[in-house]
């Protein structure tokens, strides 16, 4: 009885911890997209979207804590904090790159504003007979 109680309370302790990580990532998703919103005008997103990324990132945190506890057999209750920062780093990566553009996606955006940026404005001159 004693694994088994020791098992269920790592995992609800996991899941009351995955949940407040799913805050925590969506409220900085909400920071990113308001700074994105004000900064550049095609971005927009949904409550949806925003729900939805804190589910993802509630269980892409409880899932690594499962593999940790059945991988060390219940030696490990909780994620190594290097594991929570590669976690971190893959989940910024996809807030950024997810980041909602109507029929294209953020990455697209940017490297279309960059290359109209970069090409300048383009003149359109009817030529004459004599530059033909």
């Amino acid at each position: 009885m004693g694994k088994t109680l020791k098992t269920v309370g790592a995992l609800v302790a996991n899941a009351i911890v995955a949940g407040f990580f799913g805050l925590a990532c969506a409220f900085i998703n909400l920071l990113w997209l308001e700074y994105a919103i004000k900064h550049f005008p095609k971005v927009s997103y949904t409550m949806d979207y925003q729900t939805q990324f804190g589910i993802i990132s509630a269980a892409g945190y409880f899932l690594l804590a499962l593999f940790r506890m059945v991988q060390s057999r219940l030696n490990t209750i909780f994620p190594r904090g290097i594991e929570i920062v590669i976690l971190s780093i893959f989940l910024a990566i996809g807030m950024i790159g997810f980041t909602p553009v109507p029929d294209s996606h953020f990455i697209r955006y940017m490297i279309d504003q960059s290359t109209v940026q970069n090409q300048g404005p383009t003149l359109d001159v009817p030529k004459g007979p004599e530059n033909k």
